[in-house]
């Protein structure tokens, strides 16, 4: 019992550390485009709040169609928007040279 209950409170504090890095990378990226005050924290906390929601139904005991529909949603958001925050602040040099790499490992050159 005592090994499930630190295995568990390492996971707790994976997600934790997952959930702060994504509420502030989303935050930033709505203060980058432009939205103040409360709107930059609101979109970073539906977002995180959908997939403890979407989190709650899988583990419910419901159907869980809607659980992962939601979950993935939430999800593609969550790594749009990091996603997005990179891109910005990556200039065009390091996006070329990032795609040639790219390009070169699949055999592309």
């Amino acid at each position: 019992m005592r090994a499930l209950a630190a295995r568990v409170d390492a996971v707790l504090v994976q997600a934790v550390i997952a959930a702060a890095l994504s509420f502030a990378h989303i935050h930033d990226l709505a203060a980058a485009a432009g939205q103040g005050g409360w709107k930059a924290w609101a979109y970073p906390v539906s977002v995180d709040l959908l997939l403890v929601a979407a989190w709650r139904r899988l583990r419910s005991g419901g159907p869980k169609a809607a659980g992962w529909c939601w979950f993935l949603i939430a999800l593609a958001a969550s790594l749009g928007a990091m996603t997005l925050e990179v891109y910005a602040e990556a200039t065009e040099e390091q996006v070329r040279e990032a795609l040639q790499r790219l390009a070169g490992g699949f055999g592309g050159g």
